[in-house]
């Protein structure tokens, strides 16, 4: 083999092994939880969300220079001067109080490090993460306690305008009446328990189909001469 080419092997495997050796050199900051531009992290009004934000340090012995959080206000960490570990972790709250419904924020968290050598200053690496935010409408949790047919029946006609009473005299009737004769054992009307049992608010809460089949009882009532409206949707709706 010739020199030349001796020299040129030597040399690359020279450059090969310092490429590995200091391939994980310096910082990467990643932020949690992880979002992007197009995959923001949904966050409603008037809530605060925890970002966390993690430094890691790869190869070496670092000291800590400093750091900043951008649009959000710090909570913990890291440390000056802390070396012992290969990453640094700082948190930061983000808040939403008075912040807009549909509107965007960007925080950012950057930070700089040490790392010393050859009895000089050593090398400064710093490196940065966005996190990227939207904010939302708050939900709403509400609980509609069960009520008997014949309760229901009364609110859809209000809301439609109905009298309860039908007809003239004997050949008359009443709406209410007729659903409250309608209801079967423990006010089950068509078949359809009055409650149902909601995980969330541990307690029996009203039952959507069971509000519906007293609207469409209405609805198909002889002597009902309009198209009323009010399901279950609507109620609770009405209530927000």
């Amino acid at each position: 083999m010739k020199k030349g080419m001796v020299l040129v092997l030597v040399l690359a495997m020279v450059l090969s092994m310092t490429a590995v050796g200091f391939a994980n050199f310096g910082v990467e900051v990643t932020i949690e939880p992880s979002s992007t531009a197009t995959d923001k992290i949904s966050v409603e009004q008037g809530e605060t969300l925890i970002l966390t934000a993690t430094s890691d340090l790869g190869n070496g012995t670092y000291s800590f220079i400093e750091d900043l959080w951008t649009g959000a206000e710090r909570q913990t960490g890291p440390s000056a001067g802390d070396s012992s570990t290969n990453f640094f972790v700082s948190t930061a709250k983000f808040s939403s109080i008075g912040m807009e419904v549909g509107s965007e924020h960007t925080v950012t968290y950057r930070i700089k490090v040490n790392r010393p050598g050859g009895g000089q200053s050593g090398t400064d690496y710093d490196d940065s993460d966005e996190a990227y935010i939207e904010i939302i409408q708050q939900e709403m949790t509400i609980v509609v306690e069960p009520m008997a047919a014949p309760s229901i029946a009364a609110k859809i006609l209000e809301a439609n305008g109905i009298q309860s009473r039908y007809g003239q005299g004997r050949n008359g009737g009443n709406f209410i009446a007729d659903v409250a004769r309608t209801m079967g054992p423990q006010a089950v009307f068509m078949d359809t328990a009055k409650a149902v049992w909601c995980d969330d608010a541990e307690v029996y809460v009203a039952n959507p189909y069971y509000w519906n089949a007293v609207l469409n009882f209405l609805n198909q009532h002889t002597w009902m001469n309009e198209v009323l409206e009010g399901d279950f949707d609507w109620y609770v709706n009405s209530l927000k």
